[in-house]
């Protein structure tokens, strides 16, 4: 990010300030308010219709886990994640974090006056069994947006290589919503070359501001 800074600024002509709130590998539906997770019609519906078919998940799991231990070959079977809950990694267990780091990360920042977000988390998925990572992110745009009370604040993202045709397209129908997109970079979790990511964002940034003039 402070290769961008520079570049903005040099751009610009003005000081430019980034303000950094990053966790690594986060879900997005850690960094979605968790009030807009709870009251949100389209989130509770794909929560709701996982839970309906999670009885027949975790039986389906109890009997793989029964013949797992008579043969003790092959992977051991995972738990089905609970509905509503992280989805964690093979050696943690289940653990509800919504709108975790938006109340330790973002609300504190709120009174800041901004000239935009850029996106790069999301790594492990929305956090939320079943909920959809175009749902959470496009409504990390509304809600950000609703307490900066400015619905036109740009939102710029990565393109990552978990996103899906589903998520480019719920992302396309948000307005003054740009993808960064780095295909041709090498997309690791920490990149290398830094340097290459921030040339690419300031040529987003650059563009998108001058064909909102």
């Amino acid at each position: 990010m402070t290769c961008l800074a520079i570049r903005l600024q040099g751009q610009l002509k003005v000081p430019v300030g980034i303000i950094v709130r990053a966790i690594s590998s986060s879900p997005s539906g850690a960094w979605l308010e968790r009030s807009a997770i709870d009251k949100n019609k389209n989130i509770q519906a794909q929560i709701n219709a996982y839970k309906r078919t999670y009885t027949v998940k975790y039986r389906e799991y109890e009997a793989a886990m029964s013949e797992w231990k008579q043969k003790k070959r092959g992977r051991k079977p995972r738990a089905p994640v609970r509905p509503g809950y992280e989805m964690q990694s093979w050696f943690k267990t289940d653990i509800d974090s919504r709108g975790k780091h938006y109340k330790n990360y973002i609300q504190p920042i709120i009174p800041y006056a901004i000239r935009g977000f850029i996106w790069d988390q999301g790594e492990s998925g929305t956090g939320i069994a079943s909920v959809r990572q175009g749902t959470i992110t496009s409504n990390i745009v509304y809600n950000w947006r609703q307490h900066w009370g400015d619905d036109k604040l740009p939102f710029y993202y990565f393109n990552k290589k978990q996103y899906s045709a589903n998520f480019k397209k719920t992302m396309a129908q948000v307005k003054n919503c740009s993808v960064i997109t780095t295909k041709e970079l090498r997309q690791e979790l920490h990149p290398a070359d830094k340097d290459a990511y921030a040339q690419r964002a300031f040529e987003i940034i650059m563009k998108k501001s001058s064909n909102n003039k």
